[in-house]
């Protein structure tokens, strides 16, 4: 979907009975893009060129309610001699949502943080603050789980850990026992493709107990363990001496391409393969369908049991294909799909 009304016009199929497209040209003059980036978001754009941990979000919803929960057999220990992130000791309580007014009918949220599964934790890097105000904006209850980082988990044991907070968010999140609220899985980056990941396991390996998904949310989600989308090279991070060449000699230099991810094209599917390999365990597990759901097909989406997906990602994004192309074989399989690709946006800006 194209969020941007100049631009859905522009695409818009031909109304002359063919299939044909509008070239954008002829359709949109130079300032259809005027409203595109805004002041904050250029603000934005330039300190996280900077520094791309510098913007996270301070500030808690009122009058969302939030508490750890703790369930069985989830417990895992970041040991300092092991785990990356910062969040070392005793793991495992995810952290629970509740939004002012809610009730057994009330949507529920299973939102997956991301973090490259080396990193992220229910109560860092923002998770606590976008969870709360993600609660109070659509009233849900929003449960965010621990599961267990690289290397002491792995895409294997983090999926399930996953499958099994969902079935807890059915049946108890909300202190009821009908399970009859609209349940959702959502997730950024590495925690989005964890999260399409989870659609598919459900469809692919159903049980008798598995509650019924209403839809999925993917934010940037980071779904070819391959490491090899095209974008690595398209939307590689790059600055530019807008003086050179030109008529111009105050102009600073313009920084372009994916901002969070700067390493060059080779550097960075590199290092992608490196971490890919130690979270899948497996090299063989890099085009599976469900570990690196861009290779799923015909046979994961057209036997039915996959929810309504929305992708959001943005058009600057070195993953960019990694939404677009799933969304496409989603949909063309018969899967209800929603696309948004933001232009010049970078990895999990929402």
């Amino acid at each position: 979907a194209l969020t941007n009304p100049a631009l859905l016009a522009a695409t818009s199929p031909v109304d002359d009975g063919t299939l044909g497209w509008r070239r954008l040209a002829d359709a949109v003059d130079a300032n259809a893009y005027h409203d595109l980036i805004d002041d904050s978001t250029d603000a934005c754009f330039q300190r996280l060129v900077e520094n791309t941990s510098c913007c996270l979000d301070r500030e808690m919803a009122p009058g969302v309610q939030g508490r750890p929960v703790e369930r069985d057999a989830t417990a895992w220990k970041c040991d300092p001699a092991l785990c990356w992130d910062w969040v070392l000791g005793q793991r495992g309580a995810d952290m629970l949502w509740t939004p002012r007014g809610a009730t057994c009918e009330s949507p529920k949220v299973l939102y997956i943080h991301g973090g490259g599964f080396y990193y992220g934790s229910p109560q860092s890097y923002g998770y606590p603050q976008f969870a709360s105000k993600l609660a109070a904006q659509i009233g849900a209850i929003v449960l965010v789980p621990d599961y267990p980082l690289v290397p002491i988990g792995n895409h294997s044991t983090a999926l399930a850990a996953v499958r099994q907070a969902l079935a807890w968010l059915a049946r108890y999140g909300d202190g009821c026992s009908t399970g009859s609220a609209p349940l959702f899985v959502a997730g950024d980056s590495a925690g989005g493709g964890l999260a399409l990941s989870l659609v598919l396991d459900l469809a692919a390996n159903p049980s008798d107990n598995d509650p019924k998904l209403s839809g999925a949310v993917l934010l940037s989600p980071w779904t070819n363990m391959r490491c090899d989308t095209p974008d690595y090279y398209f939307n590689a991070f790059r600055t530019i001496d807008a003086a050179s060449g030109a008529n111009i000699t105050d102009a600073p230099p313009a920084s372009v391409g994916d901002i969070i991810f700067q390493d060059p094209p080779l550097a960075a599917r590199k290092s992608c393969r490196e971490n890919a390999a130690e979270i899948l365990g497996d090299p063989k597990l890099a085009a599976d369908p469900i570990a690196s759901p861009m290779f799923a097909g015909r046979a994961n989406f057209a036997e039915g049991g996959i929810p309504p997906l929305l992708f959001v990602v943005g058009g600057a994004e070195v993953i960019l294909g990694e939404s677009v192309v799933p969304a496409r074989k989603a949909a063309w399989y018969g899967v209800d799909v929603t696309l948004d690709v933001f232009p010049g946006m970078w990895h999990v800006f929402p």
